[in-house]
């Protein structure tokens, strides 16, 4: 995931586009801050991404993978289930 390329949705080699609007833009860095604040691990992304020229005024997030929310699961799916990959490890 770390190799996916951010950038202005207009170029063809853009995996990773902006986030829509500053209210979700705001959700999602609220969400990566409260999973740190409960012992969440930020396994990859999690970051802010600032582009420049035509996209500089964009809202980028990198790609994030969160390890241990089992607590949020729920909410997250009610809230933004467009915007989350869930994973769930399973024991034997």
């Amino acid at each position: 995931m770390s190799e996916l390329l951010i950038g202005d949705p207009i170029n063809p080699k853009t995996e990773f586009g902006a986030i829509t609007s500053k209210d979700q833009y705001e959700k999602i860095l609220a969400y990566i801050k409260l999973s740190k604040e409960q012992n969440g691990s930020i396994l990859i992304g999690g970051k802010v991404r600032k582009l420049k020229q035509r996209c500089d005024r964009g809202w980028f997030i990198e790609p994030t993978v969160i390890e241990g929310l089992d607590w949020i699961v729920s909410y997250i799916r009610k809230n933004f289930l467009d915007l989350w990959l869930l994973f769930k490890h399973f024991h034997q």
